[in-house]
């Protein structure tokens, strides 16, 4: 969030160095946490929440830089397609998960009757 405070500002070169330690810390917190027997389901779901917070922000504080009504249009665009292309897989994902423990439960039930 630091690193959109600077987008707003027009301060890129800021707001690059804070975005790439985003990406590093996104990407070994999850590796230390299962590294050290500290991972979680909670911490699964707030990793991603957190995640989409900031990937929402970050085209925010670009448009807010810009002061150009034409630029927030098509950022609320992107915006909304990002959240319903992330809305759909997500479904899908659980979906998808929802019948394989349908496929797992009903292959045990045809090993009791065996």
């Amino acid at each position: 969030m630091i690193g959109v405070y600077y987008q707003t500002q027009g301060d890129i070169w800021k707001a690059l160095i804070y975005w790439n330690l985003n990406r590093l810390f996104d990407g070994v917190d999850g590796a230390y946490a299962r590294a050290t027997n500290q991972s979680s389901d909670f911490g699964g779901y707030f990793d991603i929440l957190i995640d989409f917070t900031v990937y929402g922000f970050v085209p925010l504080g670009i448009a807010v830089h810009m002061e150009n009504l034409e630029v927030f249009k098509w950022v609320c665009i992107l915006e909304i397609t990002f959240f319903v292309n992330a809305a759909g897989l997500f479904f899908l994902s659980a979906l998808i998960e929802k019948n394989q423990a349908a496929k797992v439960s009903f292959l045990g039930l045809l090993e009791k009757l065996r």
